[in-house]
């Protein structure tokens, strides 16, 4: 990427950045995406070339949103996928602009809009539906949405959609097939047990997703599960340590 970006190959340093967000996203390496992203943004920005790669920019844009999302950083993110989300448009993307949407709707959500958030996931969910929902990179996206919404209803105080949502988004995780994605899923199951009053089949569940995302050294997916069996332990119980 370094030499990309020295020799002013502009596209090429873009199709990079968008395609390793991912791998800095999984393995924590979320300020270091974040440094490269950013330069990778502004080399093509203020480049020679006023027209980049429309869909590398748009993808690098939308990694570079993500990657701020995961640091906690909504206010950044936010004009990154509300921008990413309008480039996916112009191109007539349907699978781009529904993976746009929900990491939009996620960003929306942690900001507390929680209409600007359904609005956006629910779009995602209608466009997704209509196209082959079994390739993984659909399955993915359909995750995502259904992973919020789910958190959502929890919020909200409604189980039964909470229920739903957050079941159909284990099986989308479960038909993509990545541990990371299993992982993730199985937090919000465990979650959802824990809400219901289902202590131990909470801590079951949370301890498998431990595994699941220590395995496949996603350092993210380990922190929250970690937090999630802290929460399920009973108060009043004396500090133990983990066992996995």
């Amino acid at each position: 990427m370094r030499w990309a970006l020295e020799a002013r190959k502009t596209d090429l340093a873009l199709r990079l950045g968008a395609s390793l967000y991912r791998f800095w996203r999984q393995r924590g390496h979320v300020h270091e995406g974040r440094v490269w992203l950013a330069k990778v943004l502004n080399a093509a920005a203020s480049g020679p070339d006023p027209r980049p790669d429309g869909a590398a920019f748009a993808r690098a844009l939308n990694g570079a949103g993500v990657l701020a999302r995961r640091a906690g950083d909504f206010e950044a993110a936010l004009p990154l996928l509300t921008q990413s989300l309008a480039l996916f448009a112009t191109l007539e993307d349907d699978e781009a602009v529904a993976n746009a949407e929900q990491n939009l709707g996620h960003v929306l959500f942690r900001l507390g809009d929680r209409e600007g958030a359904h609005a956006h996931l629910q779009a995602s969910v209608k466009r997704l539906r209509r196209l082959d929902v079994l390739a993984q990179s659909r399955s993915a996206s359909l995750f995502g949405c259904l992973n919020v919404l789910g958190k959502l209803a929890l919020q909200e105080g409604n189980l039964a959609a909470a229920r739903a949502y957050i079941f159909e988004a284990e099986t989308c995780a479960r038909a993509v097939g990545g541990a990371t994605f299993i992982a993730h899923a199985l937090i919000l199951v465990g979650v959802l047990h824990l809400v219901s009053g289902d202590r131990r089949r909470a801590i079951s569940v949370l301890r498998e997703s431990l595994t699941v995302a220590t395995r496949d050294s996603d350092t993210w997916i380990t922190l929250q599960a970690l937090h999630g069996l802290a929460s399920a332990r009973p108060k009043t119980a004396a500090p133990a340590a983990p066992r996995y």
